[in-house]
């Protein structure tokens, strides 16, 4: 009994430091906290409560940074103030489906705000980074299990009072105590791991870090090597997946080299450390090759500019862990912030330098030929592939051609020979050029649909509109099976591929309004792509976008 008394004791004594030291931000929580439990949806707009939710959200990311950078009190306020207008400015663009600049300000605000925050935690507390990583892990650890064990306490509890006293009903009630303690307990002792470091590492945390995580990370990385031995012996080709597998040992291998280097007094334990360190610099090489080999093939994506930018974290964070024994490793939060920021707000941004790169690429197959015709097999499938993932990304104007070179090239995967000769593609895509709308009373975007494996016909699928939180329910079984039949049965008569591609477009445009279960909402469909087996008639891939139209 006193050791429960203590664990209650603890968590309050845990809570009351936080709100000591970021009294704003524990109290936004809070209001936030309460005004997802009582369901603001229920006694206003649905699309007014989630806009409430959002501001608070973005509001108490800027508080918590101003708390963490000034104890005035005034500047406290103003930062407050800023925060809230910051908050109700993302939110004004974003509901509206924003802007891609806006967009990614929004998503650089929300990343590098917290690093911020938690880099001048770091500083305050005037310890080693080392250090202020271990305890902060410990902590964090420490209210994941407390956090945990009150979940499956309450859990099983109150699931038996609801079954036996309330006979199965008001589970509901489960639910916003969970949501309870996950707002009031837990975001904050989130917080209180970060800004706290009273509490002292323990022995488990030493022998978790010291005798499990690092003989897995050296295993790790042995097997890396065996793996560089192997290829250079029998002279394959290096795995695509080795910059995936590379990276995911350095995410997990070097917080564990940071924590254990609080115990490099050991003479053994330092020269583990000093092993992982320089041996993990080959693989920087490695990944780059890697990453260079794809890129040289397919360009640059999105994906493969993240991985540039975890290449450059790498390097950064090797030499500050090496230079001055560790001295100015907490720069590596900057360095990441910094990162971050080129990749979201700077021209130099994840979104604009890979199209440009797909663009480039597109040309150079292109060349002067300016006829797809003309093309090699695998360079049609190359243009196709970079034309879709423009067109995806509404970003066709940066491949200029004409537009019966455009449909030649949509066409050109939907019916070419595959190396699987059993799967066709149909694709459809309406322009929008002003349509007829005078039965409806609202125009709402529809939010992309698209799923990759087990898709089945008979299931209803849900449409829906974040913004004004509208669910609709609609069975494509018939759509699809008729597109197909139409596909099928033309696709001989119909000969070339860019003609066929007109035919089944021009059906599409004609036939791209859906009804829905809801019969007071339509969907007018723009873009429409799915991917199915000939022979089974399986549907391997199905992708839409549209607007939602209310009467």
């Amino acid at each position: 009994m006193s050791k429960i008394k203590n664990l209650f004791l603890n968590i309050s004594e845990d809570i009351r430091k936080t709100y000591s030291k970021f009294p704003i931000t524990i109290i936004a929580i809070y209001i936030l906290t309460i005004s997802v439990l009582i369901e603001l949806n229920s006694i206003m707009p649905a699309d007014v409560a989630i806009q409430i939710y959002t501001i608070m959200a973005l509001s108490i990311i800027g508080i918590l940074f101003t708390e963490t950078l000034t104890k005035d009190n005034y500047v406290k306020a103003v930062g407050t103030c800023i925060s809230f207008s910051i908050g109700v400015l993302f939110n004004s663009v974003l509901k509206n489906n924003g802007n891609d600049f806006f967009n990614r300000l929004a998503t650089a605000y929300v990343m590098i705000l917290p690093l911020l925050s938690i880099y001048l935690m770091s500083k305050k507390q005037n310890i080693k980074f080392e250090e202020y990583v271990i305890k902060s892990f410990s902590n964090l650890c420490k209210n994941f299990l407390i956090y945990i064990i009150l979940n499956i306490g309450i859990s099983i509890v109150m699931s038996i009072f609801i079954a036996l006293i309330l006979d199965g009903n008001h589970f509901k009630i489960l639910i916003k105590v969970l949501g309870g303690i996950l707002g009031f307990y837990y975001i904050p002792s989130i917080i209180n791991s970060f800004s706290n470091m009273d509490t002292e590492v323990g022995k488990f945390i030493k022998g978790l870090i010291t005798y499990v995580f690092t003989p897995l990370v050296s295993i790790m990385i042995g097997i890396i090597y065996i793996y560089i031995i192997k290829i250079s012996i029998s002279g394959e080709l290096i795995k695509k997946s080795i910059f995936f597998i590379l990276s995911l040992i350095f995410v997990s291998a070097f917080p564990v080299i940071v924590m254990l280097k609080n115990y490099e007094d050991n003479k053994m334990i330092k020269k583990v450390i000093n092993i992982i360190s320089y041996s993990y610099i080959p693989f920087i090489f490695l990944q780059i090759y890697s990453m260079n080999t794809r890129v040289g093939e397919y360009a640059l994506t999105e994906s493969r500019y993240i991985g540039y930018m975890l290449i450059i974290f790498e390097i950064f964070f090797i030499i500050l862990l090496i230079l001055k024994n560790s001295k100015y490793l907490n720069k590596s939060i900057l360095v990441m912030a910094i990162l971050i920021f080129v990749g979201t707000v700077s021209p130099l941004n994840v979104k604009e330098v890979p199209y440009k790169s797909q663009s480039n690429r597109f040309k150079k197959i292109y060349g002067n030929t300016q006829k797809f015709d003309e093309l090699s097999e695998k360079d049609k499938k190359e243009c196709y592939q970079i034309y879709r993932y423009l067109e995806r990304n509404d970003k066709e104007e940066y491949v200029r051609i004409s537009k019966e070179e455009k449909e030649k090239i949509l066409s050109y995967d939907q019916y070419s020979k595959r190396s699987n000769n059993n799967y066709n593609e149909i694709y459809c895509k309406n322009e929008i050029d002003g349509f007829d709308i005078s039965e409806y009373k609202t125009i709402y975007k529809l939010e992309d649909f698209y799923k990759y494996d087990g898709f089945n016909k008979e299931e209803n699928i849900i449409l829906k509109n974040y913004n004004q939180n509208i669910n609709v329910s609609v069975n494509l079984k018939e759509y699809i099976e008729k597109m197909i039949e139409y596909n099928e049965n033309n696709a001989e008569k119909m000969g070339e591929y860019d003609n066929n591609y007109k035919d089944i477009n021009n059906r599409f445009k004609e036939n791209n309004i859906l009804e829905t279960q809801d019969t007071s909402i339509s969907i007018y469909l723009t873009k429409f792509s799915f991917r199915y087996n000939t022979v089974t008639k399986e549907i391997t891939y199905i992708s839409l976008s549209g607007y939602l139209l209310k009467k």
